[in-house]
């Protein structure tokens, strides 16, 4: 991938301020496919699908309320089952039409860019577009209380998180021609033709095992107390071949040359196997105050996760080219024994850990005939960070003799640096009002945050939005029964992470 965008970046730039001009474009076939189902923060699962947030209410117990407040599981006082799904589908699949519309939106730009006065392009041909974006049937949570007359005991799964990603790109072919004098368009020219393949498959999922425990300890107050085990697990892997020509004056040079003494492909590559477990806790409570009003109250925390494993990826680059200067290619870089001379740079993240955030919450709620209404609010007391080291290394260019350094042993020199870094997601406050309305129910509310990157050395600015300092959060659907033991309830919308989720409940 990392080619690939240097590939886009160098047809660009170079057009502007190096004269390069495109010969050739064949943009091969690109497919991607995309499948998945998210519901973090309890959005659209857990308790009916009708919880405010991390169900802080106990307005509507269930089995799954161990993710949420476990007090909430003392209400229950025989069997109760609920599984949380995602509907195959509904609309979320990207038709035939679809794609049409999304490959001339692609089309367009490439067409445009290629017609331009800067290139001389005979007879281009356009990428042939195959997408595939999907929210599939899956199991979101399956969990299970038994209640009796003195405790509740409960104990489910959970996957908040479920990714994949496959993407493909065959028969991309690039032609570019660049004089090799600026100052004398006449001058000899250095031609370059590419041919790319890649693909890249990324596999992520979170799990979240409970199990809980609930009692009434004293009349109309209930205690509870959940242990959590969260797991983390992502697989990657990625490549790029690119292959080619290279001619300078008559001479040419091939890309994959046999018998070479130094770097001669363009290839990128990646890969990165991760995983990860830790424990958490919470504890909740519930007061029913009056015949109509209760409070409750939630606290969660977890341990750091550390993980094992890394992710890695390398690519190789021409060192005539230079992003970060006026000009892109600089032929007298170039060696003119070994002009297909690439140097390799590579880049691992390693020794990751992830602290998951720390959470006290409060909720008032009024409960009558017809008619539901709660408002929670949570205050995180430790947001969600992620801390990793990058390790940066590059083969040493020796500009003045136009290769790579050697060692004393004969092998290239490798620049390398190691940095540890962190990113920050500042959880900070969350706030949500809930309605229901006979069978139809309503969530709106919002997260306050902030985002902050850097490494331990440089000053980290923290990023909030200006014009929306929070995230809007919203969850609207309605339940019914299914019969004198099942109900069932949709949740339509939860913005931002989650449509059309299901869920059904039976309760013995």
């Amino acid at each position: 991938m990392s080619t690939i965008s240097r590939l886009v970046c160098l047809a660009g730039l170079c057009a502007a301020s190096a004269r390069a001009q495109f010969t050739d474009f064949q943009g091969g076939k690109l497919y991607l496919k995309m499948e998945g189902n998210m519901s973090p923060f309890a959005l659209a699962s857990n308790t009916g699908a009708r919880g405010s947030m991390n169900n802080v209410t106990s307005l509507y117990p269930s089995a799954t309320s161990i993710f949420g407040n476990p007090a909430a599981l003392a209400y229950i006082q025989t069997m109760d089952v609920q599984t949380d799904f995602f509907l195959p589908g509904l609309g979320l699949g990207v038709s035939s039409e679809r794609t049409k519309v999304l490959r001339n939106n692609l089309r367009t730009p490439i067409k445009d860019f290629l017609a331009g006065d800067n290139n001389k392009v005979s007879n281009p041909v356009y990428p042939d577009v195959n997408l595939g974006l999907y929210q599939s049937t899956s199991l979101g949570g399956f969990a299970v209380a038994f209640g009796g007359p003195s405790a509740t005991l409960a104990a489910g799964v959970q996957q908040p998180f479920r990714g994949s990603i496959d993407f493909g790109l065959g028969g991309l072919r690039i032609g570019l021609g660049l004089p090799e004098d600026e100052a004398d368009p006449q001058s000899d020219s250095i031609k370059v033709l590419l041919s790319v393949d890649a693909f890249a498959r990324f596999q992520a999922e979170l799990n979240d095992f409970s199990l809980g425990v609930a009692g009434e300890p004293w009349k109309n107050v209930r205690l509870g107390l959940a242990y959590q085990r969260y797991t983390i697990d992502m697989l990657l892997e990625a490549g790029a071949r690119v292959d080619g020509i290279l001619q300078r004056a008559g001479q040419e040079s091939y890309f994959h040359g046999e018998g070479v003494n130094y770097h001669d492909d363009l290839d990128a590559h990646g890969s990165g196997d991760v995983t990860g477990a830790a424990h958490g806790i919470r504890m909740g409570a519930s007061w029913q105050f009056a015949r109509h009003f209760g409070v409750d109250a939630m606290i969660s925390m977890a341990e750091t996760m550390f993980l094992t494993g890394s992710l890695s990826y390398e690519y190789n680059v021409l060192p005539s080219l230079d992003f970060t200067g006026d000009k892109v290619m600089d032929p007298a870089k170039m060696n003119p024994t070994k002009l297909t001379l690439t140097t390799r740079t590579k880049q691992t993240i390693q020794d990751m850990r992830v602290n998951l955030p720390w959470e006290g919450a409060l909720s008032m709620h009024t409960e009558w005939a017809n008619f539901r209404m709660n408002f929670d609010y949570s205050y995180f007391m430790r947001g969600m960070s992620v801390h990793y080291t990058l390790i940066d290394s590059a083969d040493a260019f020796d500009k003045a003799n136009k290769d790579v350094y050697r060692d004393h042993d004969g092998y290239d020199s490798v620049e390398a640096t190691r940095s540890d870094n962190a990113f920050r997601l500042g959880l900070e406050q969350q706030f949500a009002l809930g309605i229901q309305v006979y069978q139809v129910f309503f969530q709106i509310g919002g997260i306050v945050y902030t985002v902050t990157e850097g490494d331990v050395l440089s000053e980290s600015a923290a990023y909030t939005p200006q014009s929306l300092p929070f995230l809007p959060t919203m969850n609207v659907g309605y339940y019914f029964p299914l019969g004198p033991k099942f109900t069932a309830t949709v949740s339509l919308v939860a913005f931002p992470v989650s449509l059309f989720k299901t869920s059904v409940e039976y309760r013995y």
